[in-house]
């Protein structure tokens, strides 16, 4: 009865301690607002799949930490970088918005009157991205790309006529669609990458990307770092004498 009973007590004290660690990990996350508190090492790993004015366009292949490739959507016209670039940037989630390199309360143009519109007009179009086919054929990935930037940096003035206005293949149609349908993206579904520092400029000036949901988003260094000290105690915990 007495074995029983203290294996009984070690089962309740490894689940309290499992307990212990969830809930700091929720009040880590409630405290950063969503956001991911360590500095990320982000790395370009190529081009999208297809080209237009000799840019590429479409999700780009990019690491989080050395990990395995993402496909990711570049939403910073401006800002250049070259394939096997390194930068540091934080992963913010909507709720985060004002972090975020376009998230200053600055108005959008025609299109999105808000940063908070602006955004979610982008979510909605990274979403259509990722549904199209990745060929180099596809001219709808070049709609969509053109009409992401032209959203968030309206002064380009960047536009692709394509067939039409009403053709997927024109950065028009994409931007009535996104006008029509940004109320109705589920902004849980996306993360942003924004760079540690924005005041750099020029060839590989630290860029800002987004991923749609369907890989997990890593966990911070510090998270793991506190649930391996804390799984320890249960190692360290005095077993009862006989």
């Amino acid at each position: 009865m007495n074995q029983m009973s203290r294996t009984y007590q070690g089962r309740k004290t490894v689940g309290r301690i499992i307990a212990l660690f969830a809930a700091v990990i929720c009040l880590c996350f409630a405290w950063t607002g969503s956001a991911l508190a360590d500095t990320l090492t982000l790395t370009l790993n190529g081009g999208g799949p297809a080209t237009y004015n000799n840019i590429y366009v479409g999700p780009y292949p990019v690491s989080v930490n050395g990990g395995p490739s993402s496909l990711m959507i570049c939403d910073d016209y401006a800002t250049e970088i070259s394939s096997g670039y390194s930068w540091t940037a934080n992963a913010y989630t909507f709720d985060q918005l004002s972090s975020m390199k376009f998230g200053g309360g600055t108005t959008f143009g025609n299109n999105a009157t808000s940063a908070g519109q602006a955004y979610q007009e982008v979510f909605y179009l990274s979403s259509q991205m990722m549904l199209q086919p990745q060929t180099s054929g596809n001219a709808n990935l070049a709609a969509i790309h053109y009409a992401i930037w032209q959203i968030l940096d309206p002064a380009a003035n960047l536009s692709i006529a394509g067939s039409g206005s009403q053709s997927p293949d024109s950065s028009a149609y994409w931007l009535s669609q996104a006008a029509q349908n940004y109320a109705s993206v589920n902004t849980a579904d996306f993360v942003v990458y924004t760079p540690t520092n924005l005041a750099t400029s020029g060839l590989n000036a630290s860029q800002e990307f987004i991923k749609v949901s369907g890989a997990p988003v890593p966990v911070p260094p510090s998270l793991l770092l506190l649930g391996t000290g804390l799984l320890g105690v249960v190692g360290l915990r005095k077993r009862p004498k006989k």
